[in-house]
Formats: C-alpha cells, structure tokens, sequence
C-alpha cells in the first residue's frame, strides 16, 4: 500500500545557513501530514510512504528532512508552468506524476506563509478521488480505516477511509518528530530526483460512508477541575463560567463577566428547585 504525503516548504531566515546551506525548512502543516502518515503506517502493516512536493531545487535541503523523518522516498516535480503559482497547474502536474499505484494522499492545510488550502481539493476533483477534510486522527474498526474528522462548533465524525482518498489534517501544532542522527547523515547524502510533469491518468475510485456522529465537545486550552470542597451549585457555576479566578476554588466574579452571571443564575435556579443539594 502506497501513501503519498504531499510537502511543500517554506522560507525560514532564521535557520543557520552556515550550518544547513538552506534557510527553508518544511512548513508546519507539511509535518502534520507526515505525522499522521507515520500513524497510518504503525495502524495499516507493510504500508510505504512516499513523498512528493512541487517547486524548486532550491527545495531540496527541506525535502531531505522528510527523508530523515523516516519517508521512504521523496521526490520533486518542477517545469516552467509551475513556476506561476498556478494552483489547476500544479494539482494537475501533481496528479500526473503520483508513484505507481497510489492509495491514499495526505495534505497539510493551508501554508504558512501564504495559501488557500486548496491544493488537495483540486487534486482530489482532477483524481476523481473522494476527500476528507479536517482529518484529526485515525483508528481501525471492523468496516476497516476511519478518520475522525473536526466538524462546525466542535461536532466530531467517523468515517470510512476508501482505498483511494486524498485527506487533508486538521490544524494543528507541528508535532515533536527528531530523526535518528543516522537517518539525519544518511537523508543530507541522498539526492532529491527531479522529475517533469507526467502524462498519465489514475481512475476514479472509492466512497466514504459516515460511521459515527457525536455532539460538540468543548475545546479549552486548560482543564480545569471544580474544588473538591465547593458544593454541587458552586460547582455547576465554576464549570459554566470558563473557570477559577484564584487557586481555592471561588468561581468568578458575576458582576465583571456576562457568562458567569449566567452561569450564576442557573446554578441558584436549578438548586432552588432542588436539581443539585
């Protein structure tokens, strides 16, 4: 099973030249994509990832740090026409030049420095290949490979992964990947081909199917934990109002905040109609 990861690179003058040679490095949604290729790869057994990126050979120092994060292989595509920017030009060059016998296709989401995260989705329409957006992670079941995918206000769905599928990750921050000190020595060697735009055409394939649906789940960039000495009513008023103003556990103050006096009022209504005690 062959998994292409598509990689694009971005300027970064904040690397040490005089170290690397470069001063551009994968960007951040590039890496996403391989990490969650690396989990497809521990979750789905003899699977080959290969990636694939479309610019210059001044990308090549950046591509062979996909190499050192353990791809199998990486390879550039380039011409005149792609030199515009032109997003149908390069899905189409991508799409023409895809590893023989592709199965599934992981993207990043938009670029760092500039984008429309509208690469894969062209790429997908010229495949003929379904698409699955806001991918946040994978799992096995009995109908095989789902995706679980970030839905409006929180909502979360699973579905089927079909054979053939080009997947999009959800933003997120780059996750900690460090190469082996061999595989950073051994990538630094290798040499990233260069390859024109080819001719082919792959057969449309493939249908997703929803699997599961589950209501919004609130997302906080800390959990907080009500105190074990307040009671129900004040606990209720904690956890509605986003929160503690200080360690002991009192809630926020309703006079500074419209959603804890809310909050507030619900919690004295549901303990006065006997609710919580």
């Amino acid at each position: 099973m062959n998994i292409v990861v598509l990689l694009r690179v971005v300027a970064d003058p904040g690397l040490a030249a005089g170290v690397s040679g470069s001063t551009v490095r994968l960007d951040d949604p590039s890496l996403v994509a391989i990490g969650q290729a690396l989990v497809l790869r521990k979750l789905l057994p003899g699977v080959r990832l290969q990636g694939i990126a479309a610019g210059p050979s001044d990308w090549d120092p950046a591509l062979k740090e996909a190499l050192a994060l353990t791809l199998d292989s990486v390879r550039r595509i380039w011409s005149g026409s792609l030199a515009t920017g032109d997003i149908v030009a390069t899905a189409h060059a991508l799409a023409t030049s895809l590893p023989p016998d592709p199965s599934l296709i992981v993207a990043g989401s938009a670029a760092t420095d500039h984008g429309s995260a509208t690469l894969p989705a062209a790429l997908a329409e010229i495949l003929g290949w379904p698409l699955l957006a806001e991918v946040a992670s994978f799992e096995t079941r009995d109908e095989g490979l789902a995706a679980l995918v970030r839905g409006g206000g929180g909502s979360r769905r699973i579905y089927t992964v079909p054979e053939r599928a080009v997947l999009v990750a959800a933003r997120a921050r780059a996750p900690s990947i460090y190469p082996k000190v061999r595989a950073l020595l051994a990538a630094r060697k290798s040499a990233i081909p260069e390859t024109q735009p080819a001719t082919t055409r792959l057969e449309p394939t493939g249908r997703i199917s929803l699997l599961d649906y589950g209501p919004p789940r609130p997302s906080t960039r800390h959990l907080l934990k009500p105190s074990a000495a307040a009671n129900p009513a004040d606990r209720i008023r904690m956890l509605m109002s986003g929160g503690m103003a200080a360690r002991r556990g009192e809630t926020l103050d309703s006079s500074s905040n419209t959603g804890a006096s809310l909050a507030k009022q619900l919690a004295d209504i549901l303990l006065k109609e006997g609710f919580v005690r």
